[in-house]
């Protein structure tokens, strides 16, 4: 299949286009880009240098991808922007690049990143993460597969986000997020339980459900120091795998982790 290319795109000579590429009107590609085959770039797209965008992509409108990280000490340099196969970027999605030699903001395969949310420098996005609309996150921050952002969400630099979590709308996050774990809409660094939603429709069965219900409860709601709490099931190899996952976590995180929430406090926080 034959790349197209609107007569008002602009670019590069030295742009490496894949079969089946698309390219629509006012598009900008720079030198430097590769784009894989079957991509598709809708108009107003702009592709800056240092760019890597692999193949069966749906790029929308308005779309930013590899400019300059927001960082006042940034110097030039050649770093990185790497986008998976299948991803979809919606309108007016901004992505930046890394802030030093090689670096790069990454962005796994089969991602879903809506309308006006924006990936910031250094980043780390799994496999099939979704960003909602206006989500926006910040520099160096990780986000596990599967995980899904709400609109509106706030995620601090380098904050990690773990496997299957979710956060819910105008969600505001300056510790980490333990995988499978759901934060409540409107709060603010508070977990209000596990994301069990996200659990079954990623086919998890039910025994390591109820296994990850009964470490939650040990790990988040006894009472106790979380790290001492975690720590009696990281290396027991009679327990779950995802039980093991979520107390790693736990003992591996250097910001600390989102606490527990009651009902109580939720509704406090959130205003409702």
């Amino acid at each position: 299949m034959s790349t197209s290319i609107h007569p008002t795109a602009i670019v590069s000579p030295d742009a490496e286009l894949g079969d089946g590429v698309e390219v629509g009107p006012y598009a900008v590609i720079e030198k430097d880009v590769s784009v894989g085959s079957g991509t598709r770039l809708h108009s107003h797209v702009v592709v800056k240098r240092y760019t890597r965008i692999g193949s069966g992509c749906e790029i929308h409108t308005g779309v930013i991808i590899g400019d300059v990280p927001q960082d006042r000490n940034f110097e030039p340099c050649r770093s990185w922007v790497v986008i998976g196969d299948g991803s979809i970027l919606r309108e007016c999605v901004t992505i930046h690049r890394g802030t030093t030699e090689e670096s790069c903001t990454r962005v796994g395969k089969n991602c879903f990143l809506m309308a006006f949310s924006h990936v910031a420098h250094d980043c780390v996005l799994g496999d099939n993460v979704i960003l909602a609309n206006g989500a926006l996150v910040a520099g160096h921050v990780q986000i596990g597969d599967g995980a899904f952002i709400s609109g509106n969400c706030l995620l601090h630099q380098f904050v990690r986000i773990g496997r299957l979590a979710m956060l819910g709308g105008g969600a505001g996050v300056s510790k980490d997020v333990p995988p499978f774990c759901l934060v409540a809409p409107l709060c603010v660094n508070r977990v209000a339980g596990l994301n069990m939603v996200g659990l079954r429709r990623a086919g998890v069965s039910v025994r390591s459900r109820i296994a990850l219900e009964h470490a939650f409860r040990r790990i988040f709601c006894s009472g106790r120091n979380l790290r001492s709490a975690a720590s009696e099931f990281v290396d027991r190899d009679d327990e779950d795998a995802l039980v093991r996952e979520l107390a790693a976590f736990v003992l591996e995180s250097k910001r600390g982790v989102c606490r527990f929430a009651g009902a109580e406090e939720m509704v406090e926080k959130s205003g409702l």
